[in-house]
């Protein structure tokens, strides 16, 4: 079947002919040469295939693309096709940010708000502004900063849409967070709860489709490539393909995420085809700046293009001497004039509008700042030349640093051997079947790439730069885990501990918080936790602890209470348990959750994770906070390789990326 129709590329209309086959998967483009509608094909359609000119015609006669008939193509074509009777995708979305449709909504939201819960309850306006968003458009991602009251949004929006079979998805702790909101507000629709894991299997087993999905701390499937990225966009193209009404809400706490590659696959999720680029590899070269490396096999990533005074040729800023000049006005030797870049990044953001609503606490809440204050404690001439030891003796970086860190908190890990278990890979076999690549047979190959049939490229960075297909070869081989033995050693791991100044400062802020009767404490190491738990213990304090364990309440007299009231015994529960610690690893229970109960967070000690840190500090600052009494944020520095830590969190360094160098020159003076 062919269509006789016109693009819209420019002030141009464009003559195209679609030609679909038989089963309607596939759609030939037929259009003469035309520079712009080239580039759109090449970049915004996925799977497209250039199959040359039209045969019998000359070579600069019309050309010839197929692509398949997927849900981003879709949008794409009905874009392109607009100003030629149809009406463009994007249209719901303009309307969300057009007054003349978002205030009637505004209101009514706000006059649904007050006939449920009267004027007992407040809401704030940009928790109206994201109920009305989500309403205009169906499928959105507000990007609203931790603690703006998106949990009650998304409920509201719930109740509005007129859907009732919901499906919420959120990482554990997050998910308790949502139980306490439901039992507060007590919305007319009863979602279904599973965390990402759950998602995996739910959708695995192709159960049934509900008619609305939220992806809550969204922040999760940003990676196209991984598993609970690939059941999420699985299970939001399956609602679009219902014939009933569905929607669509991803909600996230990271507004300004550290990498703007971030944003493309949550957009593709919530609408494919709304960001123009096709895959995340075009998307990731138009707003960074690359360099050939290793003789041009890949390219290197060298900046984003997040400035006009960063050189659109090579990255750097209009200042540097490599813009330097001759006294005739010509480049230097070696060197080249500026060229003024483009800020793709700030650009991005206009470019999202309508599909993602960014809040930000300091425009929607008059909320003071997070102080901040470091505790410099000392540490003993033992402990220092402990630490210089393990300095001078270590030959990675993260294995000196993981040593130092344990140091720091007072211990040191063991393991004993205590027997033999069936080797986990071999099941016991002694030999097992192996993929790999018959142009490298030397080079490892997942599982999951030879089921794809995919080999992803890396760089020196460890950042994936692309993937190519491929067919690969299996043998059988002797299992290297075990030696061909079919068993391997079994380990009992021990905590063995040593005198630490942070024990007696955590009693000190104990005692000035036991009017309060609420503390959150984050350590990096369970067995840091085990620790702060006893010491909470002997001062008297309850204690929740969330860790890789699970949830639990560990009193120091009478019953456990149950994993499902803890939060609220927390935040309310002060007649329950006067005294009640949070003490958790900021990655178990960093994220989702309100802690406003306590106006201090103490870090015990840290991860090397700066997305669990930046979640971790805002539990307690956030709707729901005493003003009064502000947010203050505690790190207990013993060594210094503490604040080592503490500094790459805050600018964001990942542990892989350290080295031995800097941290021989933080001891070097000691």
């Amino acid at each position: 079947m062919n269509v006789e129709t016109k693009f819209k590329i420019g002030r141009r209309m464009v003559p195209v002919t679609l030609e679909y086959n038989d089963d309607h998967d596939k759609i030939k483009l037929h259009f003469r040469f035309n520079r712009p509608l080239l580039d759109i094909v090449k970049t915004s359609f996925e799977g497209r295939r250039w199959l040359g000119p039209i045969p019998g015609q000359r070579t600069t006669g019309p050309k010839l693309w197929e692509i398949p008939v997927t849900q981003r193509n879709d949008f794409v074509l009905q874009h392109l096709q607009a100003r030629h009777g149809g009406e463009s995708p994007y249209s719901k979305y303009d309307h969300a940010t057009d007054e003349s449709y978002l205030k009637p909504t505004m209101k009514r939201v706000e006059e649904y708000f007050f006939s449920r819960y009267g004027d007992t309850e407040e809401l704030y306006k940009h928790q109206v502004e994201m109920v009305a968003h989500a309403l205009l458009t169906n499928d959105c991602l507000l990007a609203c900063e931790m603690g703006t009251g998106k949990t009650l949004a998304a409920l509201l929006y719930m109740e509005m849409s007129g859907l009732t079979d919901w499906v919420w998805v959120a990482p554990n702790s997050a998910l308790r967070a949502f139980y306490e909101e439901v039992d507060r507000w007590k919305p007319l629709v009863s979602p279904v709860p599973m965390t990402y894991d759950g998602l995996k299997k739910y959708v695995a087993r192709g159960r049934h489709i509900p008619q609305g999905v939220v992806f809550d701390e969204s922040v999760r499937i940003k990676t196209p490539t991984s598993q609970r990225s690939v059941a999420a966009r699985n299970l939001a193209n399956e609602l679009r393909r219902s014939e009933f009404d569905t929607a669509l809400l991803l909600l996230s706490g990271s507004p300004a995420p550290h990498s703007p590659l971030d944003w493309w696959h949550q957009c593709e999720v919530t609408q494919p085809g709304f960001l123009r680029e096709g895959n995340v590899f075009l998307f990731r070269e138009r707003l960074g700046i690359f360099e050939d490396a290793n003789e041009g096999a890949y390219k290197k990533h060298v900046t984003w293009r997040d400035t006009e005074e960063k050189c659109a040729t090579c990255g750097e800023l209009r200042t540097s001497d490599i813009h330097g000049l001759t006294p005739f006005g010509l480049p230097a030797p070696g060197n080249h004039s500026f060229i003024e870049g483009k800020d793709e990044v700030s650009f991005l953001y206009k470019r999202m509008k309508g599909l993602v609503l960014v809040k930000l606490k300091k425009d929607c809440l008059d909320l003071p700042d997070k102080v901040y204050e470091q505790r410099k404690l000392k540490p003993s001439r033992d402990t220092l030349m402990a630490a210089k030891l393990i300095v001078d003796t270590s030959s990675r970086a993260i294995e000196c640093l993981t040593g130092l860190r344990m140091l720091s908190d007072g211990f040191s890990y063991t393991q004993e051997e205590t027997g033999t278990k069936v080797c986990a890979l071999c099941n016991g076999k002694q030999e097992y079947p192996e993929f790999f690549d018959p142009d490298d047979p030397s080079e490892f190959v997942p599982d999951e790439w030879a089921n794809q049939g995919i080999k992803y490229l890396f760089n020196d960075d460890g950042d994936t730069i692309g993937e190519k297909e491929i067919v690969y070869s299996q043998r059988i081989v002797e299992c290297l885990n075990c030696g061909g033995a079919g068993s391997v050693p079994s380990y009992t791991r021990t905590a063995t501990l040593v005198e630490c100044p942070k024990d007696e400062e955590l009693r000190n802020d104990l005692d000035v918080h036991t009017e309060i009767g609420r503390l959150n404490i984050y350590a990096g190491f369970t067995a840091s936790v085990d620790r702060v738990v006893s010491v909470c213990n002997q001062q008297g304090w309850d204690v929740l602890r969330v860790d890789g364990r699970g949830w639990q309440h560990c009193p120091v007299l009478g019953e456990e209470i149950p994993n499902e009231k803890l939060l609220n015994v927390y935040q309310h529960g002060f007649d329950e348990c006067p005294r009640l610690a949070f003490v958790a690893q900021p990655g178990a229970g960093g994220e989702g959750l309100t802690l406003t109960a306590s106006p201090t967070t103490i870090y015990y000690s840290n991860d090397f994770n700066a997305s669990s840190r930046i979640q971790s500090e805002d539990r307690i600052h956030r709707i729901g906070m005493d003003i009064e009494r502000g947010a203050k944020i505690v790190d207990y520095l013993h060594l210094p390789s503490d604040l080592y830590v503490l500094t790459n969190l805050k600018q964001k360094k990942s542990l892989q990326r350290q080295t031995m160098t800097g941290l021989k020159e933080v001891y070097a003076n000691v």
